[in-house]
């Protein structure tokens, strides 16, 4: 079985950076989004639920140019160059610019080829067999990419003594082997019809197997890579410098190869107001990831190109169900109940996003689903803390509801759905404050009542797995349904997207009546560009700026 999802071979070249002049391609008009994928991208809804058309969501048109020098900056530092570690967005912005992945993912969340040019699966979808280009080097050493070293990246990724940030979440592996130079199989302890989606995220980059072995020491601070780039300088918390690896795999569709860029350079800024000012002055070319409470200034300064995607991420407040009070489906709906959908949405998100029922999988995403309105009723839930044995005469609830410090989103959850909480009947709710550390180490995953939040995962039962199912290793509310887990892993084995969006849409109904977790909201992903940025397609899920597709026009500062 081939997988029906699997874009044409690439149109790869055989030709090198050093053999091309500067100005290939002037004269060729060209479009770049979708330009690796052998088809167009379908794209994202870039609606947003903004009026009036403030924002221009078209790529500049213009020929292609080659050169420039790409200017990126981040928040968050970049502390490590080890992909299977990746604690931070500024960190996925270098690794996967260094690195190649077995599959990538497209902005519409559909999957294409990278270092595997095609896949199939056995008939249950225990087996799984790629097939891998012949024209991908590593970095350090300009040795093919073969088998053995995507076999051993997932080995090690799902080795026993493993930490690294994608074990678990790419899919029941039980081995991979070596078939020959050119094809490893991986062999699935259950079945699983995403395999080849999933080995396209972010944690997941290729390394090289002897230095998987011998020198994995060395994997924080060196380029092991395969990539589009490769390291000119990388300065801990600071600035990383990357420049173009000359023999890198893939052209577009037009035989020009990638990157366009000369320079790439990732920044850390230290806050979004610092950032903002960058962009507005022409220092910061994108922004990828942009600050909500900044959005307005953003989006009217002159010569921007600004974008709202719908659904990028939420945050949820988990009731943990295993104890009482939560150990009571009414309880848990009364509090969903309670809560005022709308102001959170304004209050915790300034607006940007959509109103949620409790379902976490929002409508950009594959496999979505509608569930019932939900809007605040203080006589129902009044009602159902009665039933349980809680409310005006029954026993008092008084809980702490713990968040973070940050990011602001979940803390102002928290502060405004308490005022929320707080109008039941006999019910008070304690807002706690804890740095982020204290609320990781101490909070998260052990507390009664907490606020997390979660960014979309582009393979959609990711985080049903990992949060709702009952041995998923995050889940928060300690909350078990035989049902539900049924269903969870129908979806992950479903071999059809009409298979699996049935399973999905069970998954979504049994969290809205009886999960233990109220979702508000989901927020908008926000990117901005300067109109002399062509090929930026940004990501609903956030997590991939592909720099390799971008160029810059012929007014670009640094160009």
């Amino acid at each position: 079985m081939r997988d029906k999802t699997t874009a044409q071979p690439m149109n790869v070249s055989a030709v090198n950076r050093r053999t091309l002049l500067k100005g290939v391609g002037a004269g060729a008009a060209m479009g770049l989004a979708g330009c690796m994928s052998g088809g167009e991208s379908q794209g994202t809804n870039d609606g947003g639920g903004d009026s009036g058309g403030e924002e221009s969501t078209q790529t500049p048109a213009g020929e292609l140019n080659r050169g420039g020098h790409l200017r990126l900056s981040a928040i968050a530092s970049a502390d490590t160059l080890n992909g299977w570690q990746l604690d931070s967005k500024h960190e996925r912005l270098i690794i996967q610019s260094l690195n190649s992945y077995l599959t990538w993912m497209k902005p519409d969340l559909t999957v294409g080829p990278d270092l595997a040019t095609d896949w199939e699966a056995n008939e249950d979808a225990t087996q799984w067999t790629f097939y891998l280009r012949e024209d991908a080097t590593w970095h350090h050493n300009g040795d093919r990419v073969v088998a053995e070293d995507i076999a051993a990246t997932a080995n090690a990724i799902y080795a026993e003594d493993s930490t690294a940030a994608g074990k678990g979440s790419l899919g029941p592996l039980e081995s991979a082997e070596v078939v020959d130079d050119t094809t490893v199989r991986f062999n699935l302890s259950a079945s699983d019809g995403l395999i080849p989606r999933r080995w396209a995220r972010t944690v997941a980059p290729i390394y090289p197997a002897d230095v998987i072995e011998n020198r994995r020491d060395e994997m924080a601070t060196t380029d092991f890579g395969s990539g589009p780039f490769e390291l000119e300088s990388f300065s801990a918390g600071d600035e990383t410098v990357l420049t173009p690896y000359d023999d890198y795999y893939l052209t577009d569709e037009d035989g020009n190869q990638l990157p366009y860029l000369d320079k790439v350079t990732i920044t850390q800024l230290p806050d979004t107001n610092t950032q903002v000012t960058s962009f507005r002055n022409e220092d910061v070319d994108i922004l990828w990831n942009a600050s909500r409470s900044q959005w307005d200034r953003i989006k009217s300064a002159s010569g921007v190109n600004s974008k709202r995607i719908d659904a990028s991420g939420f945050t949820v407040i988990q009731m943990r169900s295993d104890k009482p009070p939560f150990d009571d489906n009414r309880v848990r709906t009364a509090f969903k109940l309670a809560v005022n959908r709308s102001a959170l949405l304004n209050g915790a998100a300034s607006g940007l996003g959509t109103v949620a029922y409790d379902n976490p999988i929002g409508p950009a995403y594959p496999g979505h689903s509608d569930v019932p309105e939900r809007t605040q009723d203080l006589d129902e839930a009044a009602r159902l803390l009665e039933e349980a044995g809680y409310g005006e005469s029954g026993d008092p609830i008084e809980l702490d509801f713990y968040a973070p410090s940050s990011p602001s989103k979940v803390l102002d959850t928290t502060v405004i759905a308490a005022e929320h909480f707080n109008q039941l009947p006999n019910v008070t709710i304690n807002v706690q404050q804890q740095s982020y550390d204290n609320w990781i180490s101490n909070t998260w995953l052990n507390a009664q009542f907490y606020t997390s939040w979660y960014t979309q995962r582009p393979t959609t039962d990711t985080l049903l797995l990992q949060v709702w199912h009952s041995e998923g290793s995050w889940n928060e509310a300690h909350w078990s349904d035989e049902e539900f887990d049924q269903a969870a892993d129908a979806a992950r084995s479903a071999q059809t997207e009409e298979e699996r969006n049935e399973h999905l849409a069970t998954c979504q109904q049994i969290l809205h009546e009886r999960g233990p977790s109220v979702i508000s909201f989901y927020i908008d992903a926000l990117t901005a560009q300067q109109e002399y940025v062509n090929g930026f397609d940004p990501y609903p899920t956030q997590k991939w700026v592909r720099s390799q597709q971008v160029s810059l026009g012929d007014d670009a500062p640094t160009q």
